[in-house]
């Protein structure tokens, strides 16, 4: 039982890890994204 308790808790770590690497890394990407977004929007505006 212990050792099934620690295991779900370095799962929940890897996800937390995970979660946050991936903002950290995609965080340009989405902004590029948006700034892509925010242009077509305009384009159609126009």
């Amino acid at each position: 039982m212990k050792k099934y308790f620690k295991s779900a808790i370095i799962a929940i770590l890897v996800l937390i890890l995970g979660f946050i690497a991936y903002q950290f890394f995609f965080n340009k990407n989405d902004s590029q994204v948006t700034i892509n977004l925010s242009s077509n929007n305009q384009n159609i505006a126009n």
